[in-house]
């Protein structure tokens, strides 16, 4: 243990250097408490003993400084002095003050407290390893527990959020587009031919089919657009602030990303619906069973093709845009 003795006296200070040496305590002496305040600042003192009375700075205000330093390891102080009356030990307490050792100093009672600073002092250790120790366990935790998170939300195939997470997302931003007054466009995406696909090449090879498919959507979309597996060869694709038109040209862009990848084994198509909210805006049940309509048109008139919900009404027209153009 490394001890700080700051003792403006030169021969009080050289008797109490040998008697801790003697101790086998590594000492460092200094004259006056501003010398100590730097030693203490620039480096790792555990034990301080210091003089109260002394130039430049008493032991009282070193010790105050000693004690507002929330941040660095503690330093037990130990004040020496020849001091013994109630006001002046309790103002030495106030200050920050361990303990108190009378001068002049008897030996066995140096050693006596050296022992209980020791004892303190070892306690501390152990109490700061300990407290790494748990941060580091709490950053563990911290990390599986957002593994865990993103697991629960993850479709094991596709790498895509899963039908779970995709349905919480739907139903905050639906709230949300009815909030700000802003449209919402929802596109279901169904595999054309799927069941054909796995019964010709197998299941490894329909799987590999879906995982390129989801990779497709994920990369012809924008960076807001929440991309989803909804359920076997089924994908959805949430646009924000997305009207008719919008949705209309990512949808096309989405059908033609499919149809034009190299496929090796045949080529592959999907069919595509749409659903796009209006005001008052529908729930998220509702929403689906539009989007889900839509893309049951496509495939009864012949698959690989993208329909809006609103075209199963015949006297729709189309309404003003009210969001912002496609990226």
């Amino acid at each position: 243990m490394r001890i700080l003795v700051a003792e403006d006296d030169r021969v009080s200070s050289l008797k109490l250097c040998r008697a801790l040496e003697k101790l086998s305590f590594e000492v460092e002496v200094v004259l006056n408490g501003a010398d100590a305040w730097d030693r203490i600042r620039n480096g790792k003192v555990e034990l301080l003993i210091s003089d109260w009375m002394m130039p430049e700075m008493d032991g009282l205000e070193l010790c105050r400084l000693v004690r507002a330093r929330p941040d660095a390891l503690y330093t037990y102080v130990i004040m020496l002095t020849s001091r013994d009356s109630r006001d002046d030990r309790l103002a030495g307490l106030e200050a920050g003050a361990d303990d108190f050792l009378t001068k002049p100093f008897d030996s066995t009672e140096l050693v006596a407290r050296l022992n209980v600073a020791r004892r303190i002092l070892t306690m501390q250790r152990q109490l700061h390893s300990h407290a790494i120790q748990l941060a580091e366990l709490h950053a563990v935790l911290e990390r599986q527990n957002e593994l865990l998170v993103e697991r629960a939300a993850t479709d094991g195939l596709t790498g895509l959020n899963n039908r779970s997470y995709f349905d919480e997302t739907l139903r905050s931003a639906l709230a949300a587009a009815e909030r700000h007054d802003k449209l919402l466009s929802l596109i279901l995406v169904d595999v054309d031919h799927f069941k054909t696909f796995n019964d010709s090449f197998g299941h490894q090879a329909g799987d590999e089919a879906l995982r390129i498919v989801a990779e497709t959507l994920r990369s012809t979309t924008r960076a807001h657009d929440k991309v989803a597996r909804f359920g076997g060869e089924e994908f959805a694709v949430l646009l924000p602030e997305t009207d008719e038109n919008g949705a209309r040209m990512i949808a096309e862009r989405l059908r033609v990303a499919i149809e034009t990848h190299h496929w090796v084994r045949r080529p592959v198509s999907a069919s595509l619906g749409i659903a796009t909210t209006r005001f008052p805006v529908p729930d998220a049940a509702q929403l689906i069973e539009e989007a889900d309509k839509a893309l049951y048109r496509s495939k009864s008139m012949g698959r690989n093709r993208v329909t809006h919900h609103l075209d199963l009404d015949p006297d729709h027209t189309p309404g003003p845009r009210r969001t912002a153009a496609i990226v």
